[in-house]
């Protein structure tokens, strides 16, 4: 049976999954279905890797459907699995969900649980004695067909390569966004969304350093195509400072794929490099509000959001962007 979570009036998060019980690092799908009128926007977040005890395998676009009765279901399937036995519970996820007249609320999904069962079973636990090793009779026919199976299959690979480095060259791959704005219009109607939750005010700060933080990550893997979500903050330092030292080289390398920039938008200029230690800075920050056990000042979680606008309205994509970030490095350094 699905678990519900009432979370406003004519709103309801139901989570359920495909089986309760599995073996270890079989994959399990969790459905995470809200019910609620037509017309309402709900946001789910991107999920980490290693969320909670659980490893996300894979984490399907959202979808909403029409149920009848003036109500639509938005539908998200998530792909879990967990290499350790026993009892498992699968974290909570704050949901965001905006309504006909524009407010936002957020609140989180209600606790789900699965079992993970040993591949052993008790015979196994006795330990056996190994067969003795058993002698196959090999034809002189068999040597030919192994002769046959690695000459196809070095055919194969020199086909592939030949076909890889084509398409490669044709630098023609076409991908379809999800939402076709630009990152710093996503990144900053997120932001305003964020701040109208209030979530600070309820005592809730770490939901609303979650929230900060996976947006801005979000709008660094969107700007300049690396995978910050899934990223240390140091690592995401590193990833920085080489777009900044590719600047006039006119290479990159993006999840271990090398491809050769055509936009220079995807690297940070020297005035970009300057930011560095901000956009550090605030991921620390987002970091120590979501881990550390700790309360901040109400105004402090708000401070992170008006950081985030600030780094986003600095790095966004302009026409202009080359010419106005050399013009703001002389202005710095007169």
């Amino acid at each position: 049976m699905p678990v519900y979570a009432q979370v406003a009036e004519g709103v309801n998060i139901a989570i359920t999954a495909d089986k309760t019980e599995v073996t270890v690092g079989d994959p399990v799908q969790l459905t995470v279905e809200i019910t609620h009128p037509t017309g309402y926007l709900v946001i789910l977040p991107k999920l980490p890797r290693e969320w909670g005890e659980v490893k996300v395998r894979a984490q399907a676009t959202p979808e909403t459907v029409a149920s009848g009765n003036g109500n639509e279901i938005t539908r998200q399937r998530i792909t879990v699995s967990r290499f350790m036995t026993g009892t498992v519970e699968v974290p909570t996820m704050t949901i965001v969900i905006k309504d006909a007249h524009g407010q936002s609320f957020g609140k989180v999904s209600p606790p789900f649980s699965f079992t993970v069962l040993s591949v052993l079973t008790p015979d196994d636990a006795e330990l056996h004695d190994l067969k003795p090793q058993a002698s196959l009779p090999i034809s002189r026919w068999w040597w030919g067909v192994v002769a046959l199976a690695i000459l196809s299959m070095g055919a194969l690979a020199w086909w592939l390569k030949r076909k890889f480095y084509k398409i490669r060259n044709q630098k023609s791959e076409v991908q379809s966004p999800l939402d076709p704005r630009p990152p710093h219009q996503i990144a900053l109607e997120e932001l305003a969304q964020i701040k109208q939750l209030a979530l600070p005010e309820q005592g809730r700060f770490k939901e609303h350093y979650i929230l900060v933080a996976d947006c801005f990550r979000t709008y660094l893997d969107r700007r300049y195509q690396i995978p910050a979500m899934d990223l240390t903050t140091s690592e995401i330092k590193k990833k920085l400072e080489k777009r900044s030292k590719q600047y006039e080289v006119g290479s990159r390398e993006y999840e271990g794929r090398s491809t050769e920039i055509t936009h220079s938008s995807l690297l940070l200029t020297p005035y970009s490099l300057l930011l560095i230690p901000k956009i550090v800075k605030l991921l620390n920050e987002c970091d120590l509000g979501k881990f550390a056990k700790f309360t901040p000042e109400i105004q402090e979680a708000y401070q992170v959001i008006e950081q985030s606008r600030l780094l986003v309205e600095e790095t966004k994509e302009t026409a202009s962007t080359a010419p106005n970030e050399q013009a703001n490095i002389h202005s710095r350094q007169s």
